[in-house]
């Protein structure tokens, strides 16, 4: 499966601390590139990722609150 794990214990920005195989093979980046960066996968917005929905994902994350939305990410190479 594709996934990634965040931690949440204090850190701001909460810094990815794991990235399965099948999340590295969908978006094309390596585990090095994915590890410590911001779990909010910023690294991943492009063109048509709403801003909007991006803030509230940051809210919600620093709220340590559940939130859903649909999300448009980009692969490493733009597409």
């Amino acid at each position: 499966s594709n996934f990634l794990l965040g931690n949440a214990q204090g850190h701001r920005g909460y810094p990815i601390v794991y990235c399965s195989d099948g999340f590295c093979e969908l978006t094309g980046y390596a585990r090095t590139e994915v590890m410590q960066k911001n779990c909010s996968c910023h690294f991943l917005y492009g063109g048509d990722t709403s801003e909007l929905v991006a803030q509230q994902m940051e809210k919600a994350l620093e709220g340590r609150e559940e939130y859903q939305a649909e999300v448009h990410f980009y692969r490493k190479n733009g597409t």
